[in-house]
């Protein structure tokens, strides 16, 4: 399979990682660290400053999303989208063929694990 550098390059400018752009395109991961490595290993900076602001807006945008409801309230009024694992943990159900926004929580953990 060939791979595009260019839209390896345009995504890993943007601040994707190896493993993201390779789920992107749909190619092996191993080939596009090997293409970052080779063709734009010298935008190593760029990709850095990249990264730190889409992790900034990622967090930015979590904030607003639980400042109105948190996501155990979330989970409580929408329980027929989720299901309990055996250690308590409740986790969205993907079988059910939804489509969740980004901002639905995909697992609410355990407050009481050990605590029987």
């Amino acid at each position: 399979m060939c791979i595009n550098k260019n839209e390896v390059g345009k995504l890993y400018i943007t601040g994707y990682d190896a493993r993201q752009i390779s789920e992107i395109l749909c190619v092996n991961v191993e080939s596009v660290r090997k293409c970052i490595q080779r063709n734009y290993s010298h935008f190593r900076n760029r990709h850095q400053e990249a990264l730190r602001e889409r992790k900034d807006s990622i967090k930015a945008i979590n904030y607003e999303c639980n400042r109105f409801i948190s996501d155990k309230s979330f989970v409580q009024k929408n329980r027929s989208i989720y299901k309990t694992k055996e250690n308590g943990d409740i986790v969205l159900n993907e079988d059910l063929g939804y489509i969740f926004t980004a901002d639905t929580p995909r697992r609410l953990n355990n407050e009481f694990k050990g605590c029987y």
